[in-house]
């Protein structure tokens, strides 16, 4: 994980609200519904849709209208681009066109087996998230193609078979393809975080207030 106490601290301000995001819908949902047997139904399936239209599962790109639409409301959205990019970010990347023109790096070029960390000399990158690994499910050529693969990781298919070899790409490179992240919005995203807590709050409190069938 990053040490560096900036990266730390956002961390933690951000899988805090994040914990308590999903603390506070449930309570909501206790407090907008008539009995804790429902309440329990709708959490359960409400956070389960969160989850699986959070980006983690599917890219933005992947999704289908009107499908989309679930992805642009869900917190969880919010709280897995405000956590991660910051423990798994790298300064450096495999691919082409996220890299200084002056000093391209080829990782997986002819002898580039050897590389096992773009922290490691002489490249020197910095974060959490320089590792080399390999992308055996072929995501990557899936979601941007194998124009995109072949220009800017120099891996071409195997014959005619339209099909990639394993690519070998740092941790981040795969975390911020696959999910389409960023580590420049990460505080947007904490606030928005911030800002689901405040409405899910409010919305409680009124329920608690007006509805009858909590009142006491």
């Amino acid at each position: 994980l990053h040490t560096d106490p900036a990266y730390v601290t956002q961390y933690v301000v951000s899988l805090f609200l994040f914990a308590n995001m999903f603390n506070y819908w449930g309570q909501m949902l206790s407090a907008l519904l008539p009995t804790t047997q429902a309440a329990s139904l709708l959490t359960g399936a409400s956070m389960g849709t969160m989850n699986l239209y959070s980006g983690f599962f599917m890219p933005e790109s992947t999704i289908p209208w009107p499908w989309k639409l679930l992805f642009y409301i869900s917190p969880a959205r919010f709280g897995l681009k405000a956590t991660m990019p910051s423990q798994f970010y790298c300064s450096l990347s495999c691919f082409a066109d996220q890299q200084d023109g002056s000093k391209p790096i080829e990782c997986n070029g002819p002898g580039s087996e050897s590389i096992r960390s773009l922290a490691d000399a002489p490249f020197n990158g910095s974060g959490p998230g320089c590792a080399l690994m390999t992308d055996s499910t072929g995501v990557i050529g899936q979601t941007f193609g194998l124009e995109y693969v072949a220009e800017n990781l120099g891996v071409s298919p195997m014959g005619d078979s339209r099909r990639l070899p394993p690519l070998r790409l740092t941790v981040w490179d795969y975390w911020s393809k696959t999910t389409e992240s960023s580590r420049d919005d990460v505080w947007e995203y904490t606030g928005g975080l911030l800002g689901f807590l405040v409405a899910f709050r409010i919305i409680t409190l009124l329920a608690l207030t007006y509805l009858k069938h909590v009142k006491r």
